[in-house]
């Protein structure tokens, strides 16, 4: 997986993290049915969703899906990253991801 961005959570306070990566597939010469996952890491707590984008064999067209995250965890490094598969043996298409991590600091559950 390919790492979109991380930002670092400062020690002490557990926080609600969200991330709303876009991507974008870049169509081939032959349609493809391409799945987007991301995973976003929050301290140990991780979260993967994935998004089907069909793409129509123009060669050059982009075809864009929003992928919705959120995970609670510690403080410490949190990740978005990123894959894109097609079924079998095949080649994935040009796909580009973009996001920001956005994080806000809870009460203690103790």
């Amino acid at each position: 997986a390919a790492t979109v961005t991380t930002v670092t959570l400062p020690a002490g306070p557990s926080y609600l993290a969200f991330a709303n990566p876009t991507a974008t597939v870049t169509s081939g010469a032959t349609p493809q049915r391409v799945t987007v996952s991301c995973t976003l890491t929050v301290g140990s707590n991780t979260e993967t969703r994935s998004a089907i984008v069909d793409t129509s064999g123009t060669t050059g067209d982009n075809f864009t899906a929003s992928i919705p995250l959120q995970a609670a965890g510690g403080s410490g490094a949190s990740t978005l990253s990123c894959t894109s598969t097609v079924p079998g043996t095949g080649t994935a298409p040009t796909t580009q991801v973009t996001a920001a991590i956005n994080a806000i600091q809870t009460a203690s559950n103790s």
